[in-house]
C-alpha cells in the first residue's frame, strides 16, 4: 500500500502514475478517480508533503488531446523548491505551497 512504503522508505517526492483513468466510459469512473484522490490527500503519511500537483485528464469529448492519464505528484515540506513545467507557457514555474488539482489534459494546464 501507499501507506506502507511511503512509511518505510520515507521518500521527498511521492509519484503516482495512473494509465487509462476511467476506462472506457470515463464520465462513470470520474467519480470514482475523485474519491481516490480525496482519500489519497487525506493518508496521515503525506502530512509532511505541502506542494503537489495533480493532473486528470478529463476531456474524453477531444479525441485529439485526450491521453486517459492521471498523475500525482506530492513534495516534502523539507524541499526547498520545486518547479513544474508549464504546457501552456512551456517554461518551467515554481509551485507555491499548496496541492493544485488540474481535470484536464496537460497541454492546457497553466502554471503552478
Amino acid at each position: 500500500s501507499i501507506t506502507s512504503v511511503v512509511s518505510k522508505y520515507k521518500p521527498k517526492i511521492v509519484c503516482i502514475h495512473c494509465q487509462e483513468v476511467g476506462g472506457k466510459d470515463f464520465n462513470i469512473s470520474l467519480p470514482l478517480m475523485e474519491s481516490f484522490i480525496e482519500k489519497f490527500l487525506a493518508l496521515s503519511v503525506l502530512e509532511e508533503f505541502d506542494r503537489g500537483r495533480i493532473h486528470l485528464d478529463n476531456d474524453s469529448d477531444d479525441i485529439t488531446l485526450f491521453t486517459a492519464l492521471g498523475t500525482l505528484y506530492m513534495f516534502h515540506k523539507s524541499l526547498p523548491s520545486i518547479h513544474s513545467w508549464n504546457f501552456v507557457e512551456r517554461a518551467y514555474k515554481t509551485c507555491d505551497g499548496q496541492t493544485s488539482i488540474f481535470f484536464k489534459t496537460s497541454e492546457r494546464v497553466p502554471a503552478c
